[in-house]
Order: structure tokens, then C-alpha cells, then sequence
């Protein structure tokens, strides 16, 4: 995105793995091996809408989000949720998320820069260099991120979060989850995020 990254260091770093294993980052840029992911067996949204065709796998068909439901009374909320099932759901497993970011946070930039005009120098500045603006907009990040969480029976316990990267080519993004104790062989995961800012392409977990 334009302005938005300063270049001090290109690196190449290659990862020695099984034949059939790949390697995904985690948002700390740590590398974990994934070999036998499996999608899910049931997905919706909060529209009440199947989304289980659009997750299974990493085929270009995306799930987006269903603009008729927003209103200016709405949480401006997605929620998706996720269930998958196997044998061997217990300690720590790795969920892993295709997807790609939409242009809402150009858009919304390129109506801020005509709002603000001729103090849109300024208001840049102030995102690199203000600590108050800086801390807005790592809450704007933090808000159009994907939050990822677990239900253990009661409640929804947070896991980890995919931040926005890329809006012209998908990126696979992992979140380390801990299975809770007592779900059997059956774990449903959570995916929120900011109406809008996210196309996701496949969900599944290793």
C-alpha cells in the first residue's frame, strides 16, 4: 500500500521440511510446518447464510461479507463459525486462513484525504509521529483484523488474530490454538471481523 512501509532489509530464508509438509507464518513471523489440514465440516455467518462451500478449500471461491444486513444501527460486526471434526483435537493445533483484504481501508482513505484537504500533511504526520494518533490507528488495525477464538463449552476464548496484509493478491496467514479440555472430537472456531474488510478463501486446521 502506498506509504505505508519503509525498506531497510530484503532477506530470503529457506525452511528444510518433510516431502507433502508446507510452512506458514504466524503473525509474530514465526514458521510452523502444516501437513494434514482439514476444512471444516459446517460454516455459516451471522446472516445465517452456508458458508461451508466458500471455506472447504483454497479454490478462489471467497466468502465475502452480506452488505444488505448493515445498517446504521448494526454492529458493523462479521462473525463466522467454523466446526471441525477429527480424532486427534486435543493440546495445541494450528488453524490456517486464506484470504485477502478488500479496498475499504483505500477507499476510506481516499475520503479522509478529500475531507481533510489541505490538512492531510499534517494528519499523515501525526499518524508516524503522535503517540495518540498512533495508538487510534493501532486500534483501527486491531478492530479490522480477524479475531480468531475457541469454544470450550461456555464460552468463546480468544486465540490469536490475522491483521490486514494484502489487497491485490491473497495471503495464508496460522493462528496457534489450544484445544479446551472436554470438547471431544469436535471444535468450533470463530472468526470476527470489520463488515467489509475481509474476502476469505479457506479455513482449516492442522
Amino acid at each position: 500500500r502506498f506509504e505505508t512501509h519503509q525498506l531497510t532489509m530484503v532477506e530470503m530464508v529457506r525452511y528444510d521440511v518433510e516431502s507433502g509438509t508446507s510452512v506458514v507464518l504466524d503473525e509474530s513471523g514465526t514458521a510452523w510446518p502444516v501437513a494434514a489440514c482439514r476444512g471444516p465440516v459446517a460454516a455459516g455467518d451471522a446472516s445465517g447464510r452456508d458458508a461451508l462451500s466458500p471455506l472447504r478449500s483454497a479454490d478462489g471461491l471467497f466468502w465475502e461479507s452480506d452488505l444488505r444486513e448493515v445498517t446504521p444501527g448494526s454492529s458493523f460486526q462479521d462473525r463466522l463459525e467454523c466446526t471441525f471434526v477429527g480424532p486427534d483435537l486435543t493440546g495445541d493445533v494450528s488453524l490456517v486462513v486464506r484470504a485477502i483484504n478488500t479496498t475499504l481501508s483505500g477507499t476510506m482513505t481516499e475520503f479522509l484525504d478529500r475531507l481533510l484537504g489541505e490538512s492531510w500533511l499534517a494528519f499523515v504526520q501525526a499518524i508516524e509521529y503522535d503517540s495518540e494518533m498512533i495508538e487510534i490507528m493501532r486500534r483501527w488495525t486491531a478492530d479490522a483484523s480477524l479475531e480468531v477464538a475457541v469454544w470450550d463449552g461456555r464460552s468463546w476464548q480468544a486465540m490469536g488474530r490475522v491483521f490486514p496484509e494484502a489487497n491485490v493478491v491473497p495471503f495464508t496467514r496460522l493462528v496457534r490454538c489450544r484445544v479446551p479440555a472436554g470438547v471431544g472430537d469436535t471444535l468450533r472456531v470463530r472468526l470476527s471481523s470489520l463488515t467489509g474488510a475481509w474476502k476469505l478463501d479457506s479455513v482449516a486446521l492442522d
